[in-house]
């Protein structure tokens, strides 16, 4: 399936596992004992907020935005760095996979299943009638399948260790950022930067490699003096050896922040994607029935301006009379 980027690309997609229903009902019942044991035991991650009950995109940016406006009413700024893992699901390898099962304490005939589960899986492409040669999967976790998604939380369930200091860390499965607040006078934060190191050290040791080109931060404060030209500006902290990029603006899982928590940029961005719905909607259907019309606003539209909504809720009445035009 495709992910983003130049659809002529070939790495811009990704696998996706098409499993027989069987095996899923099975997956479904180690799933469902697995979290149990999980949540029990208190073992998994607070930041973690992807393939959880009550968890979802939404909840994980309530909390850092929450965090981010606290340390705005103490009179600091805070530095984000955004990490991109190379093909993270992809990449997982089996027995460091098994071996941290086994630390958290499964093991017998579950830690068996699921070392079958991962073993001896072959994988081909099918592309407009026409099919790629079969492959052997010698790493990574297959997504489509039930137990996929949580076997990789499981492998990054520990990431949240490498944060020093006032740094944090939020998680939706594989998209991370850390996080921290910094004095206005400092203009940098050295735990920061050391939580950046032991990540690119724990990254390398589990062989989940971060893709440094695709890494970048931005700072964010109530200074009315930040130039539009910080797209292309430094950022003073490492990954690797590679200097992270600044960015004036950043979509954080589909909603855009601005250096300033404004959500002007956010707001204009998700009335024009509406409003182009709407066109398609008015050629696309050709009944006038108001019935059928609401129903596919409802079904099509309006998601695109209610999503995160209590993330970004606009006070500006300007915000609020765009929205509700596109209705």
């Amino acid at each position: 399936m495709f992910k983003k980027g130049d659809r002529t690309n070939v790495r811009n997609y990704r696998p996706i596992s098409l499993t027989c229903v069987a095996c899923k009902v099975m997956e479904c019942v180690i799933k469902d004992y697995i979290l149990s044991k999980f949540v029990q035991g208190g073992v998994l991650s607070r930041n973690q907020h992807a393939f959880l009950r009550n968890h979802s995109t939404t909840t994980n940016l309530l909390d850092s935005t929450y965090d981010w406006f606290q340390s705005f009413r103490n009179s600091q700024c805070i530095d984000v760095a955004y990490i991109d893992f190379s093909k993270a699901f992809d990449s997982i390898v089996h027995s460091k996979l098994l071996l941290k099962l086994k630390a958290y304490g499964f093991d017998g005939a579950l830690l068996d299943i699921i070392r079958v589960f991962l073993s001896n899986r072959w994988q081909q492409v099918s592309f407009d009638g026409c099919f790629s040669p079969w492959v052997n999967v010698v790493s990574g976790v297959q997504q489509g399948s039930v137990l996929g998604p949580i076997l990789f939380i499981i492998f990054i369930n520990d990431i949240s260790s490498i944060c020093d200091g006032q740094t944090r860390c939020k998680l939706f499965a594989d998209d991370l950022k850390l996080y921290s607040s910094v004095d206005l006078q400092d203009g940098h934060s050295p735990s920061l930067q050391c939580s950046l190191d032991k990540l690119y050290e724990w990254s390398v040791k589990w062989q989940l490699p971060v893709n440094a080109e695709k890494c970048f931060g931005i700072q964010l404060s109530r200074s009315r003096l930040r130039s539009d030209s910080c797209d292309i500006a430094r950022f003073d902290y490492l990954i690797g050896s590679r200097v992270l990029l600044s960015r004036s603006c950043v979509e954080d899982l589909g909603v855009t922040y601005d250096c300033n928590l404004h959500f002007d940029k956010h707001i204009d961005s998700i009335v024009s994607a509406a409003r182009a719905k709407v066109g398609l909607l008015f050629r696309g259907f050709k009944t006038r029935d108001v019935v059928i019309l609401r129903r596919a606003y409802v079904t099509y539209i309006r998601p695109t301006l209610e999503y995160a909504s209590s993330v970004w809720n606009p006070y500006a009445k300007k915000s609020i009379y765009k929205l509700e035009g596109v209705q």
